[in-house]
């Protein structure tokens, strides 16, 4: 059995050898898939986040409303009415990479302008509000950023073609001998 798996071991290792020696990824091949896919890669940026959370729906959609028509702040809202963490702190959490943030916040936080409370939402411990102060960093990446990103992506791309390729023209070579 060791052996077996030895000889598989080496064959795949010699297959890849032959394989990785044919694969070049050169730099206008990493500019050119840059320029064709910049709108892909995104700085999602962070989000500075503030939470409140009530026991009801129905106070958390009329606080929504005080808050988006101007008559109350967040941070005022959030200290007398929030039973979150954060309630005497205005409830702000923080800042927060959007990427971390689960897609339920996400979608919430997306649907609103900064300062304004999103739709609630039920959650752990009641119904949550949220509002973003400040979006940072969103917009596309520098090709310096994401250079070593897309190389490696181009890498293993034109390693698999050549290993179908390859393993293809061993089967084609191979002199198969079938007894019945």
């Amino acid at each position: 059995y060791r052996e077996k798996i030895r000889d598989q071991i080496r064959t795949r290792r010699l297959v890849s050898v032959m394989v990785r020696n044919k694969v070049v990824v050169t730099e206008e091949e990493v500019v050119a898939f840059y320029d064709e896919h910049k709108h892909e890669i995104l700085d999602r940026g962070s989000v500075q986040v503030s939470l409140i959370i009530t026991e009801t729906e129905s106070l958390a959609e009329e606080l929504r409303g005080k808050i988006n028509s101007g008559e109350i702040s967040f941070a005022e809202a959030a200290r007398a009415h929030s039973i979150g963490p954060e309630a005497q702190n205005g409830g702000n959490l923080g800042e927060f990479e959007l990427a971390d943030l689960g897609q339920e916040w996400q979608d919430a936080l997306a649907a609103v302008e900064n300062g304004q409370a999103a739709a609630p939402f039920p959650m752990e411990g009641g119904f949550a509000l949220v509002s973003k102060t400040e979006l940072v960093n969103d917009g596309e990446l520098a090709l310096d950023s994401v250079r070593d990103q897309i190389f490696q992506q181009l890498h293993n791309q034109k390693m698999d073609m050549y290993m179908t390729e390859y393993l293809a023209t061993l089967r084609n070579k191979a002199i198969l001998e079938i007894k019945l």
